[in-house]
């Protein structure tokens, strides 16, 4: 295959990912109750799994600690999403997004800690950035843009459980990668497969309960077709866009690939967000992006 099919395969996983952000963003601003969130993943898990199953994830899994990764992947997984569409109906787009893509701190310091990779300045000065744009998120808390009728809730409300989601996030990559270390002659798609039905079959247990003692949101049954039409299709963003990074990864250096992904994500949803959401203005957004970007960058080439 010609090296400019794997960058479109890189471009499409691009397009993948920031429309999946902005389905889960629209969907809150719809929808918000727990029943509605947590059969909204449902659907979407259920559509990766599906997915993974049509490309030829299923396969045994090659020992019980394969599986068991693959249980604790499915579980942070199903509490990530979920967390997501707290965060995104909660803080501003722009903001929101940006901490979530500084989940590369997570692998970072396991490496450095558990592996005992090398510590250099990269990396400390890119750790050291995140901090800062931290900060900054809790000092751009504006209550409300003037041009704009939307009531803004400040960072303190939001920044936190965005800080937890963005951490449990990082935890993902991490898992996976050890997946990958430990069993490299294991296919991704059969890691993607079980821990999806594990990550499905947990959602659907806890809808179950939730269900047992409350009623469905009735705003489902209001908009069904919105809500069904969001939440497939953010399951089938969600698996094309690991889909294509896979195939893309196959001749683009994933020091290239995923910090140009970070930073080409963060501030086209960065731009969206003031367009599209009336996201406010402040002296610390422009700032926070910059410096966003560089401690992405340099955490991913160090």
């Amino acid at each position: 295959m010609a090296e400019d099919a794997y960058m479109i395969f890189f471009v499409l996983s691009q397009l993948s990912f920031m429309f999946r952000t902005l389905c889960n963003k629209e969907y809150t601003r719809h929808f918000s109750s727990p029943a509605s969130n947590i059969l909204f993943n449902v659907i979407g898990l259920g559509v990766t799994f599906l997915i993974s199953l049509i490309f030829k994830g299923a396969a045994l899994p090659p020992s019980p600690a394969y599986l068991l990764l693959c249980l604790l992947f499915g579980t942070i997984f199903a509490v990530v999403v979920m967390l997501m569409l707290v965060c995104y109906s909660k803080g501003p787009l722009g903001q929101v997004n940006l901490v979530f893509q500084m989940c590369t701190l997570v692998p970072v310091v396991f490496g450095i800690l558990v592996f005992h990779e090398a510590f250099n300045w990269q990396k400390g000065l890119g750790l050291a950035l995140m901090l800062v744009v931290f900060v900054l998120s809790f000092l751009n808390s504006k209550a409300g843009d003037p041009s704009s009728d939307r009531v803004f809730v400040p960072a303190k409300v939001w920044m936190p459980v965005t800080v937890l989601t963005m951490l449990l996030n990082g935890c993902l990559s991490t898992i996976q990668n050890s997946a990958v270390q430990l069993f490299p002659e294991t296919k991704i798609l059969t890691f993607n497969f079980w821990s999806f039905l594990f990550g499905t079959l947990i959602l659907i247990v806890i809808y179950v309960i939730y269900r047992l003692g409350h009623e469905a949101d009735p705003l489902i049954k209001q908009q069904p077709v919105k809500f069904y039409t969001l939440a497939l299709v953010c399951g089938m963003l969600s698996s094309g866009g690991n889909i294509f990074i896979m195939y893309a990864l196959k001749t683009i250096p994933s020091t290239v690939a995923y910090p140009l992904l970070a930073c080409i994500n963060t501030v086209a949803l960065h731009i969206d967000g003031l367009v599209f959401y009336k996201d406010a203005r402040t002296r610390y957004g422009l700032a926070m992006i910059l410096i966003g970007l560089v401690s992405i960058v340099l955490l991913n080439i160090a």
